[in-house]
């Protein structure tokens, strides 16, 4: 699988979620203006209430351009240890099925397609980037319950 292409799909997809969060973010400080504030009714918090989700919209739109501005800086050349900016395909041994995840410092459970195979984003504090890290291909790791065999690292 071409890395570049996993890259490109992973900011795309990244792009995509910040367009998404900031168009609910408009969305919901225009919903704050419009909302009856407590002066008005002492039972109803929907201002307060709206305006702490605003903010909460707010964190996501900044950490995802932390993570935009961080994609530019992911190795591109192959290692054959697992490591961060690693594209990792593993095989579920017991379920006879094979998951390709793309091992990253920030960013982690965003899914997308890459030439019709989905690539699965993973982060080092996730059990399963924990357990990837530092192995080969051919190592087994266990996470969860589970054993995966790795394939191939990229």
């Amino acid at each position: 699988m071409d890395k570049n292409k996993v890259i490109s799909a992973f900011a795309q997809a990244t792009s995509q979620n910040i367009e998404n969060l900031v168009a609910s973010l408009e969305d919901t400080k225009k919903r704050t203006q419009d909302a009856p504030s407590s002066n008005k009714s002492h039972s109803d918090t929907s201002k307060f209430q709206l305006g702490n989700l605003a903010l909460s919209i707010e964190d996501q739109v900044q950490k995802a351009r932390e993570t935009l501005a961080y994609i530019s800086s992911i190795p591109v050349h192959c290692e054959q240890i697992v490591q961060v900016g690693s594209l990792i395909e593993l095989k579920d041994v017991r379920a006879e099925r094979i998951t390709v995840f793309f091992l990253v410092a920030k960013g982690g459970g965003e899914t997308f397609s890459v030439d019709n195979i989905t690539v699965t984003t993973i982060t080092l504090s996730s059990p399963l980037g924990r357990s990837c890290i530092g192995k080969k291909k051919d190592n087994e790791v266990s996470c969860n319950g589970r054993i995966y065999s790795i394939r191939s690292v990229e």
